[in-house]
């Protein structure tokens, strides 16, 4: 019995070992992650496969969970047989605002997954997704992972120029990172893009830079490269390419290696291995190739009078190059990134538009608030420099009532004068400039360059020498205009509309208009 317990407790000691307790858990995701970026792919998904779903307590650590999990899981080629899992992140990271970057992974790896299901525009829909998301972002992994796939997606379905606009885009984000792997990819798709586009010379410069950095590629990789390779190689150097093509197809079985190796075994005149290799290349799933298979093999025929042949094969590829063609409009690959490009740039036009008014409408409601502000602090000014010029007004009558008194009252005028002369230095530079402008006045020069302030500290000054006359132009006209103030002060103090016409700078027939807009304001009780 004890013996049996003691097995009992070893056999649950090693289970709980082997799991990540809920303290653990985002140890474990933080490692996997770090694992991820450092390509440690198989370290990574050990350490996930120990985390128990029933220890992921948080929301945070779930979606980093099914994350990680979805991105192995795909990284491994290891079937994904729904998208619950991303979609639990997306939901999530939908709801962050600071979490940019796993919203992109999110998306990518949806698409991706989508992709392998067959659910192409689905698939276009989130890796798209998350190409916009991830232009938040600066130069990062993901968008080079995202550009990858753009360039595959258009390039299958024969979007020549899409893809080329891609992979060059993968080119310059492997420049920036100086990843010697993601430069060697990015060569090789650039060459096939043009070389699909029959721009050889272009292809052949790329496939030569491809060529010099293949050795930073994994081995099990390389077959892409190297059936690439080969295939530029098939018109100037067969021998050479076939080397090649032998290489690749040693690494793994490829349609489209065979295709090409098939291709120099017909010009050797080995026809026996050209159609076993065209034979092995037909098994391949990729329509595109099982199509270019059919092709070699019926220009062989009619080229050998093998017409029966050539007629069987003409059926086949009718038949594929309809699904092909049929897949391609159903999925429409081009327009539906033309779709998605243009409902994003619309998306983007109407927030700047938005943004657009909103910064208009808080602009003017900026002007106006400043434009009250100063109006208010304006007429608070005036209304201060009114109240301390009747203040002054009374100090002076004081001033005149005391010097009749003579010397018994040298001491009060000796204050009064003290205070006046504050409140005369508190408004010092309206004053000052104002008994200027009044003196210019009188000696009869003109005002036509003056502006509404001129006018203005004229009037105040004015307002010390006839303070009721000013005080009664406000009250007996409604809102006056500074220079109308001025005009009516001219008339008071005896100028001729000859006189006011030169100082004003007026033409004739002006002093008429004057007077009428003047009575027009006049308040009638």
């Amino acid at each position: 019995m004890k013996r049996f317990f003691h097995i009992i407790l070893l056999f649950t000691i090693i289970l709980f070992g082997c799991r990540c307790t809920s303290t653990e858990t985002n140890r474990c995701l933080t490692e996997v992650d770090s694992l991820v970026r450092r390509n440690q792919i198989d370290s990574a998904f050990r350490i996930i496969n120990r985390v128990d779903v029933a220890n992921l307590t948080s929301s945070t650590d779930s979606a980093n969970f099914f994350l990680q999990k979805t991105r192995l899981l795909y990284k491994l080629y290891k079937p994904i047989k729904s998208t619950e899992m991303i979609d639990y992140s997306i939901r999530y990271y939908e709801n962050q605002n600071d979490n940019i970057e796993k919203l992109t992974e999110a998306y990518f790896y949806k698409g991706v997954v989508l992709y392998e299901h067959k659910q192409i525009k689905d698939a276009i829909v989130y890796i798209k997704k998350a190409e916009y998301v991830a232009r938040k972002l600066s130069t990062h992994p993901i968008k080079l992972q995202i550009y990858e796939n753009l360039f595959v997606i258009n390039e299958e379905s024969g979007e020549r120029q899409l893809a080329l606009k891609y992979a060059k885009k993968v080119l310059d984000i492997a420049n920036t990172l100086k990843d010697k792997v993601q430069l060697a990819r990015a060569y090789n798709n650039i060459a096939v893009a043009y070389n699909k586009l029959h721009q050889t010379d272009s292809a052949n410069v790329y496939i030569t830079k491809s060529m010099k950095m293949l050795h930073y590629i994994p081995r099990n990789e390389q077959i892409y490269i190297l059936n690439n390779i080969g295939a530029q190689l098939i018109g100037t150097d067969p021998q050479r390419a076939k080397a090649v093509l032998l290489k690749a197809i040693s690494i793994a079985p490829m349609g489209a290696a065979f295709d090409n190796l098939a291709t120099i075994y017909m010009r050797e005149g080995n026809m026996h291995r050209a159609n076993e290799l065209w034979d092995k290349a037909l098994k391949t799933n990729s329509m595109q190739v099982r199509t270019d298979v059919m092709t070699s093999r019926f220009r062989h025929q009619c080229a050998t009078a093998d017409y029966k042949g050539a007629a069987e094969t003409a059926q086949q590829l009718i038949s594929a190059k309809d699904s092909l063609y049929k897949s391609w409009k159903e999925n429409d690959i081009r327009n539906n990134q033309m779709a998605f490009d243009n409902i994003k740039a619309e998306q983007e036009y109407e927030h700047k538009t938005e943004m657009g008014i909103f910064t208009i409408v808080l602009l003017s409601l900026s002007l106006v608030a400043i434009f009250l502000f100063l109006r208010y602090r304006t007429y608070k000014a005036r209304n201060a420099l009114a109240l301390d010029q009747l203040r002054i007004k009374d100090f002076e009558c004081q001033i005149a009532d005391f010097e009749k008194q003579g010397q018994a009252k040298e001491k009060e005028i000796e204050e009064l004068y003290r205070k006046r002369k504050n409140f005369l230095e508190k408004h010092r530079e309206n004053l000052s400039e104002g008994h200027k402008l009044y003196i210019d006045v009188m000696e009869g020069k003109t005002i036509a360059l003056w502006r509404k302030k001129e006018f203005e500290n004229f009037i105040e000054y004015y307002r010390l020498i006839n303070m009721s006359y000013v005080d009664a132009l406000e009250v007996e006209y409604d809102s006056l205009s500074p220079k109308n103030q001025f005009f009516l002060i001219m008339e008071h103090i005896g100028k001729s509309d000859k006189e006011i016409m030169r100082i004003m700078g007026l033409a004739d027939g002006s002093i008429r208009s004057i007077r009428s807009r003047i009575n027009k304001r006049r308040i009638v009780y």
